[in-house]
């Protein structure tokens, strides 16, 4: 899974519910009035702002979940010593 930015950024208060950037923070709006958390802490989100007036016209980027195409295949050789033994026994 991975996250990919959802739309264009937008004013906190009109942000919908579920993940959102803020500056390199990732943080979760709920549902319950205009709550939000940082997601890393736990802690409740105010954008460094000391009132709902000014936190709601901070600018956050909207984020969503998409499946990631797992796993990825890579030329990438395994370099663990029975990998290496493997490929020398069968002439890689």
């Amino acid at each position: 899974m991975e996250l990919v930015r959802d739309g264009k950024k937008v004013a906190f208060s009109d942000c919908p519910i579920g993940l959102f950037l803020s500056g390199r923070e990732l943080c979760l709006m709920t549902e319950y009035g205009r709550d939000a958390y940082i997601v890393s802490s736990g802690e409740f989100f105010c954008g460094g702002t000391t009132s709902d007036a000014e936190r709601g016209k901070l600018r956050v980027q909207p984020m969503k979940p998409v499946r990631s195409k797992w796993p990825r295949r890579t030329n990438i050789k395994c370099q663990c010593d029975a990998c290496v033994a493997r490929r020398s026994y069968q002439g890689e």
